[in-house]
């Protein structure tokens, strides 16, 4: 399963993980990209996401985020890292009916994390939003 670090808490119950990258739909694309990440989890008692969702402007709405995506071997191959992030899109869904199964399907939580330059005097130059390594 992927890893989901949100200001060094890590996350647990990754059902799924999307990185996208976008430069709008312009021929020449827009000069800074929209990068984001995307993580289902399984809905757990912890409200910390949901709180940073409701985060007014401020230190408690901008994270540092890392996904860690994995291999068919289960080895980490990328690590994505949005330096100021925040909560973009959240939901949470009660699938009852899926949560009797044994698959990954049922109650979970949709996030979408959005990156942002650190300051708005910064210039884009290709890592400043999200940055991708090796694992």
């Amino acid at each position: 399963m992927p890893t989901l670090t949100v200001s060094g808490q890590t996350f647990n119950g990754v059902m799924d993980a999307r990185v996208k990258i976008t430069h709008g739909d312009a021929a020449v694309g827009m000069p800074v990209p929209i990068c984001q990440i995307f993580v289902s989890l399984r809905l757990d008692r912890d409200t910390t996401l949901a709180r940073w969702a409701l985060a007014p402007p401020g230190p408690d709405r901008w994270k540092k985020v890392e996904l860690r995506t994995l291999d068919q071997d289960m080895v980490v191959r990328h690590i994505w890292t949005l330096h100021r992030a925040y909560v973009h899109n959240y939901r949470e869904i009660e699938d009852s009916q899926a949560d009797s199964g044994t698959t990954d399907s049922g109650s979970r939580i949709e996030i979408e994390l959005r990156g942002l330059l650190p300051d708005r005097n910064v210039s884009y130059v290709g890592d400043n939003i999200l940055r991708v390594t090796s694992g």
